[in-house]
């Protein structure tokens, strides 16, 4: 009796399967093998799939659920797909092709239902008007000072409130306002931490030794899939690729908007730190895009002045030393030439500032430049070629074009393009430690003296004005009228 029961029980369950299909969709047959019904199949497109035991109780199923591409599935397993239920015939490792399309490792156990036919319409009475409700007027969130009528509805702290009775001037707080203020629908509470997924990239196989929540996208079928301790669930898929969209309309640049141009629909131009669109083509533009509203249209006005920075901290710069200066000040700073490092005094220590950077790989051989030919200074009447240099009242020009001309090149520049122009005497700057020589007035006006320096001669001859930023010995004595700067001790020999 137990046996025939459990048989009863699998062919109702089959049955009851069988029954959620379409009619062309049904299993064939079931039937028992043997008379005894020690064995009960599921005949399938030909296919004898058993479903009981041997008598000692029926061969069960294994619910798995939603059919996932890549698992392994034992026979008896049953998963769904795309609205149809299927069993597993033999074990599949790596199921990798639909079980709809798997003939080979699955069995239909029932396909997906057709739409229903409609239910016959009610026979009742229709039943009598409603009373009508009571409409409410939302207002948006609550605003302070506002008046409010009886069933306004407001929002304010994530709660939802039904004014109750009339107020002119909304000073409190609907939650804090019990008088004029119901609670409609209370703020909702902070909800659970979802679950964190570990993004680990496109590959084109499964990664391997996955932790639990690691997630990747498969580039070879297109899905995404997260590992949950066991194997990898599909979590979505890639969609298809939509249309191509109609080409935009594209802009022609013209830089800086110039009166008396010609310019057509869509040239775009600068005026006054404002961009303008051409909108309709105009020739002979001479009114500002800004006042052309009739040939303009604005696309980004200028910007605002930024705010002034901070000022930033001046720095005394001493120079490069092969070790630290002795009786520092705040903020003076050096280069060690021993350690390629630049320090900073910040009144206790030497703060390092940058360090030289490493020797950069050599660049490769630029193209050969035009070369020219040295013809020395410039003789009225001789033939001169393309690239021919020349000199002439102390400059040098270059010949663009082959002539034999009497015209000076600095008169001739059709012919001549000046290379350097003659130099103009400046005033003396001392950089480095030097020696200054000869007679001063042919030297400079002013003479510049930054790093130790030696003046040899008669001050008054040497300059009218002497700066001096580091120790220099002056060899002679100034005499009145000469102007000396300095913020370093001055030695007179």
């Amino acid at each position: 009796m137990k046996r025939i029961s459990i048989v009863l029980a699998a062919v109702l369950l089959l049955v009851a399967l069988n029954g959620c299909g379409a009619p062309d969709d049904r299993l064939d047959d079931i039937y028992a093998q043997r008379g005894d019904f020690t064995s009960l199949y599921v005949l399938n497109n030909g296919q004898e799939i058993q479903i009981t035991g041997n008598g000692q109780g029926g061969g069960g199923f294994n619910w798995r659920g939603i059919w996932v591409s890549n698992a392994n599935y034992a026979a008896y397993d049953v998963v769904t797909n795309a609205g149809s239920c299927y069993v597993c015939t033999k074990a599949v490792a790596n199921s990798t092709t639909a079980p709809g399309s798997d003939t080979a490792d699955f069995a239909i156990l029932a396909s997906i239902g057709g739409t229903g036919a409609p239910g016959p319409a009610g026979t009742g009475t229709p039943g009598p008007q409603g009373v009508a409700g009571q409409g409410f007027s939302w207002r948006g969130a609550w605003v302070t000072g506002q008046p409010y009528a009886i069933y306004d509805v407001v929002t304010d702290s994530g709660s939802c409130y039904q004014c109750i009775a009339a107020i002119s001037n909304s000073t409190t707080i609907p939650g804090s306002d019990p008088v004029h203020f119901a609670v409609m629908a209370e703020a909702g509470g902070k909800g659970l931490d979802g679950i964190s997924i570990s993004w680990q990239g496109t590959f084109s196989s499964a990664p391997t030794s996955p932790g639990v929540n690691d997630a990747y996208r498969n580039s070879t079928d297109g899905k995404t899939y997260i590992w949950n301790g066991n194997q990898w669930y599909e979590m979505n898929q890639d969609g298809a690729t939509g249309s191509v969209g109609s080409s935009g309309q594209g802009f022609t640049w013209r830089g800086a908007w110039v009166s008396g141009q010609n310019y057509a629909a869509y040239d775009v131009t600068t005026n006054a730190g404002n961009c303008y669109e051409c909108i309709s083509a105009i020739s002979n533009s001479t009114t500002l895009p800004g006042s052309d509203i009739s040939h303009f249209s604005i696309l980004a006005a200028a910007g605002n002045n930024g705010s002034n920075g901070t000022n930033g901290i001046s720095i005394t710069w001493l120079g490069t030393f092969a070790s630290a200066p002795v009786g520092p000040t705040l903020n003076q700073a050096y280069r060690n030439s021993t350690d390629g490092k630049s320090y900073v005094w910040n009144g206790s220590s030497w703060l390092e500032m940058n360090q030289d950077g490493t020797q950069g790989a050599v660049g490769n051989n630029g193209t050969n430049g035009q070369g020219f030919n040295w013809r020395g200074a410039w003789a009225s009447g001789t033939a001169y070629n393309a690239y021919d240099v020349v000199s002439w009242s102390g400059s040098s020009y270059d010949c663009i074009l082959s002539t034999s001309g009497t015209t000076s090149p600095d008169q001739d520049p059709t012919h001549w393009a000046l290379i350097a122009m003659a130099g103009i005497r400046a005033d003396y700057t001392c950089e480095n430690p030097a020696t200054i020589l000869g007679t001063a007035s042919s030297i400079a006006t002013t003479v510049f003296i930054e790093n130790p320096a030696t003046i040899l001669g008669t001050v008054s001859s040497i300059a009218t004005t002497i700066l001096i930023e580091n120790p220099a010995t002056i060899q002679g004595n100034p005499v009145a009228g000469i102007n000396i700067k300095t913020t370093f001790a001055l030695v007179y020999n």
